[in-house]
């Protein structure tokens, strides 16, 4: 009799999940929700810049700088689902999905540019991307939205 108990307090709890793993878009289609995002890039004479998002109990993103940057940062701050929503929909609307499995390498200058990208979704699917001096070919592009978004984020939160 314990036995059952304990599988239906499991299944029950499973069953009973308070965060979506999807919502609507504007045009009414299925988002997929972030769950994690991590982008970081830069290079040796430049520094690096990484950019996260996680949730534990709460959303929080941080950015931080380190090496041979101009100004060092380094943000922690709390942000709100409606913000990990607008990230969503940025990610979709850029189309990350189709960079998944990109790795790329150009070159054995050990001073290059590289950056790394890994998006996990709440539906456990993934995007994971990476490159040292070799980049998909729309990266400066979304690179740059993707930036804009997170730092006015950041002054936002």
């Amino acid at each position: 009799m314990k036995k059952l108990i304990i599988i239906i307090l499991v299944f029950t709890s499973l069953a009973c999940s308070t965060k979506p793993i999807y919502t609507a878009d504007g045009d009414g289609k299925k988002l997929k929700l972030v769950d994690y995002f991590e982008f970081n890039f830069g290079n040796e004479n430049d520094g690096f810049y990484e950019y996260v998002i996680k949730e534990d109990q709460y959303y929080r993103l941080s950015i931080k700088t380190s090496g041979n940057v101009e100004t060092h940062i380094s943000i922690d701050k709390y942000i709100n689902e409606k913000n990990v929503i607008e990230l969503s929909q940025l990610i979709e609307d850029l189309d990350l999905s189709a960079w998944k499995n990109f790795k790329g390498k150009g070159g054995n200058n050990p001073e290059g540019d590289s950056f790394n990208l890994r998006i996990a979704f709440k539906d456990n699917s993934y995007i994971g991307a990476k490159g040292f001096m070799a980049f998909p070919d729309d990266y400066e592009e979304k690179t740059k939205q993707l930036i804009d978004f997170l730092d006015n984020l950041s002054k936002k939160v």
